[in-house]
Parts: structure tokens; C-alpha cells; sequence
């Protein structure tokens, strides 16, 4: 499940009816001037602590987890430096007849974290941050292993 958080300019605008342009209006029935409401939303990104490390778990299923997740932040909060990955593939059947057990990887550079609060690799690996200490996402399976399954996680940071 992908969930990005709202950004958005609500506009509304109130305008008066028109009277019959072949009448003449009194001042007395001359429909007030339009009016015009604006709404402003703007979502506030969640402050997290540079060098914060998450850890959580993946969801148990039949051939898979508990497996875990960390996700280690830059300096300043907005990156992911490294995260780790292990899904605990045990006896995991891929389409192509292949069995997996492990699944496990990691990888590092500074992935950004937008500002939805969210991030998304290309290998089906994303998530959202909830908080400054509650991320959670999902891992498609499908890139890694050809197998339509998608593995829920959170991960919290104390």
C-alpha cells in the first residue's frame, strides 16, 4: 500500500446570480459583489533526527519472515544512507521452479526521502513515514524473485 500525504489549494468562489439584462436594477435588489474564499492546506514533513536508525520487522507468512529492516538516516534527517534488508525467504517457490531461502541485501547511497514523506526504490522496496520514530511500507517480491507478492513492514526508531 502506497500512501502519499495531501498537498493542495482548495479554491472556492461564491459568486452572486445576475439579474435580466433588459431590466433596470434599484440599488435596493442589486446582488452583492462576489466573493471569493481561498483554503490553503500544506502538509507539514515530519522532523526526523539526522542519524536515526529504524528498525522493524516484515509480516510472517508462508515461506517468508519474520524477516527485518533498517534503515539507517543522513545527517539531516531527509536521506537514507543505508538500509538492510531481510525478508527471511525460507523455501520461498518462484515461479521459474527456484526455491529461496535469505532474500537478504543492502544498500547504501543517499536516497531522498521526498516530501510526501515517502520513498520508493526501484527493486519494489518503499515506504512512508508516519512520525519522526514510525516508518512503514512494503516489498513487492515481484523484481526480486518474479513472484506477485508484496511483504508489509514497519520499523520504528527509539
Amino acid at each position: 500500500m502506497r500512501r502519499k500525504a495531501p498537498f493542495g489549494l482548495a479554491l472556492m468562489l461564491l459568486v452572486a446570480a445576475c439579474g435580466n439584462d433588459s431590466s433596470v436594477q434599484d440599488s435596493s435588489t442589486t446582488a452583492p459583489p462576489a466573493t471569493v474564499t481561498t483554503t490553503t492546506t500544506e502538509a507539514t514533513a515530519v522532523t526526523r533526527a539526522g542519524g536515526a536508525l529504524f528498525t522493524g520487522t516484515f509480516e510472517t507468512g508462508p515461506g517468508f519472515g519474520p524477516g527485518e529492516i533498517t534503515l539507517l538516516l543522513g545527517d539531516s534527517g531527509d536521506t537514507i544512507v543505508t538500509i538492510t534488508i531481510d525478508p527471511a525467504l525460507n523455501g520461498f517457490a518462484c515461479p521459474n521452479g527456484v526455491t529461496v531461502s535469505g532474500g537478504a541485501y543492502a544498500t547504501g547511497g543517499d536516497l531522498a526521502i521526498d516530501s510526501s514523506d515517502s520513498f520508493d526504490l526501484y527493486n519494489g522496496l518503499s515506504g512512508v513515514f508516519d512520525s519522526a520514530t514510525q516508518v512503514h511500507g512494503s516489498y513487492d517480491l515481484e523484481y526480486d524473485f518474479n513472484r506477485a507478492y508484496v511483504l508489509e513492514w514497519t520499523a520504528t526508531s527509539p
